[in-house]
């Protein structure tokens, strides 16, 4: 379901699970906050990774999205950067970033696939998993927009 803010047109929350949810999986949970008008997100998530499960992967999201046609179908597509939170000005290069995230979505942002890049705590190398189950899910940390705006808020200052 995807809450929108009321007096804010265009401006809605999007909770995602992407993998499987299970201790033997990889898979990230994301809270994005979307803003139609531009085109823009911004977001929180938490890559588990089973062989470093005491190290979880925090990131704060930033990209965005545009429409693809294939076919007779529609899908939205989202390009997300992610970056370790950090206090102060937020890391601006790419050597910073942490995670990588494309999606193709469904024409009403609830299922679809991704392609998950992110660095693997233990060695350090950049670790890639392809066509990961996507899912819009409920349940969340972050239950509403005020509170993912305001962890977010100069997360991504271009």
């Amino acid at each position: 379901m995807l809450h929108t803010q009321p007096g804010i047109p265009g401006l809605f929350l999007a909770n995602f699970l992407l993998g499987d949810k299970s201790l033997n999986h990889v898979h990230f949970n994301i809270s994005l906050l979307v803003y139609a008008r531009d085109k823009t997100i911004s977001g929180r998530g938490k890559v588990f990774i089973p062989s470093a499960s005491e190290r979880d992967i925090i990131s704060n999201l930033y990209g965005e999205f545009h429409y693809q046609r294939a076919a007779d179908k529609c899908y939205i597509v989202l390009d997300l950067f992610g970056h370790q939170p950090s206090i102060g000005m937020p890391p601006t290069c790419k050597t910073t970033h942490n995670t990588k995230l494309n999606l193709l979505l469904d024409d009403n942002w609830q299922i679809g696939e991704a392609s998950l890049s992110y660095i693997d705590p233990t060695s350090q190398n950049w670790q890639t998993i392809e066509q990961l189950p996507v899912r819009q899910v409920d349940h969340s940390n972050i239950a509403d927009l005020s509170q993912l705006a305001i962890q977010v808020k100069n997360a991504h200052r271009h």
